[in-house]
């Protein structure tokens, strides 16, 4: 049996955009194979935060920000997360805080509570404030540098 050029063609045509498909889900840090658990974090000050940012538990990256909305009832932004440890569970009394390093690129960093009862997927975790970052202190003090400086 002889398989046709268009065949051929066609066959891996579709191979190539399935491996373009999974290779840019893989360059941004999403793994579309391995599903994990979809939490929300509230927050109205997001600066700095990026899609495929870091989740962080105890500095350990435990998943990625999927997507960040604007709720225009509330006025704030919610951020989806993507926790891709399965073993992990978030007590109910667990605290969601926006933190930024020295480099200015702003995480998620989760802090767990001591509840005996755990969040499902798709429950909001508390918090979201922004907390002040290592140079937010220093602000002042480069605006005054700036204003002695010709």
């Amino acid at each position: 049996m002889k398989i046709s050029n268009e065949f051929k063609i066609g066959f891996w045509t579709i191979i190539a955009i399935l491996v373009l498909v999974f290779g840019i889900q893989y360059l941004k840090g999403i793994n579309s194979l391995r599903r994990g658990q979809f939490y929300y974090v509230v927050s109205n000050n997001v600066e700095g935060l990026a899609n495929s940012g870091p989740v962080k538990v105890n500095g350990f990256q435990v998943g990625l920000v999927r997507s960040m909305t604007y709720d225009k009832a509330s006025g704030n932004i919610v951020v989806e997360v993507n926790l891709e440890e399965s073993s992990l569970k978030i007590p109910t009394d667990s605290h969601a805080s926006i933190q930024t390093d020295l480099l200015g690129t702003s995480y998620v960093v989760i802090t767990l509570g001591k509840a005996n009862t755990y969040l499902q997927s798709r429950d909001t975790i508390a918090g979201g404030e922004k907390t002040a970052g290592l140079l937010d202190g220093a602000t002042p003090i480069i605006a005054s540098v700036n204003e002695i400086m010709p």
